[in-house]
């Protein structure tokens, strides 16, 4: 039963561990954890196997945030996904504007992080930072990587709608569950919940 509502989120293998290590331990753990994840098929299905260089990591930067949009999604819908490059707290909002909304519950950053997209290359967007006395900082052109927190995220998102497609669930639905479970499981570079952070 343990395993099960530890990989209620999809995931994947060390953050389930890490999840229930947070809440119990019995003998065998990490053996049930293995054999449970590698028997859903969802999950199976959903999983790119991708091998890539590690990119040297920069200091963990306090008040800096990483932007990026997502999608198209299964509704044809793209999404402004967040990211704070400390705590690893992800917030998925549907538009740009939100972006006043998310300062004012999270206070103002010191810089942005963002892909050289055409939204966030307008004089607007780049004079409504400067207004605010926010650094925009765009990543290397073709270089996604550059922007690597955020770039992660993405994939384990895109991870947990596949799986709730291939499950026959609304994915709509699973997004909400999936933030709660990714928020309060221990990140594995900071060993913290983003929520904690």
């Amino acid at each position: 039963m343990h395993l099960k509502l530890a990989h209620r989120g999809h995931q994947g293998i060390e953050k389930t561990k890490s999840l229930l290590r947070s809440k119990v331990w019995f003998p065998n753990m990490n053996k049930m954890v293995m054999a449970e994840t590698n028997t859903i098929i969802p999950c199976q299905a959903a999983t790119l196997k991708t091998s890539t260089n590690p990119i040297m990591c920069s200091e963990l930067p306090l008040g800096n945030l990483d932007l990026d949009f997502g999608g198209p999604f299964p509704n044809g819908k793209y999404t402004l996904v967040i990211i704070d490059e400390y705590s690893r707290y992800p917030l998925n909002e549907t538009v740009v504007y939100e972006l006043k909304n998310i300062f004012m519950k999270c206070g103002l950053q010191k810089c942005i992080k963002i892909d050289n997209g055409p939204p966030m290359n307008g004089t607007l967007f780049s004079q409504f930072l400067k207004s605010l006395g926010i650094k925009h900082r765009k990543i290397m052109p073709c270089c996604p990587q550059a922007n690597g927190t955020v770039e992660r995220f993405m994939r384990t998102l895109g991870k947990a709608i596949k799986t709730s497609i291939i499950s026959q669930k609304k994915w709509e639905d699973n997004i909400d569950e999936f933030l709660m479970s990714y928020r309060t499981t221990s990140h594995t570079t900071t060993k913290a919940t983003s929520a904690s952070l």
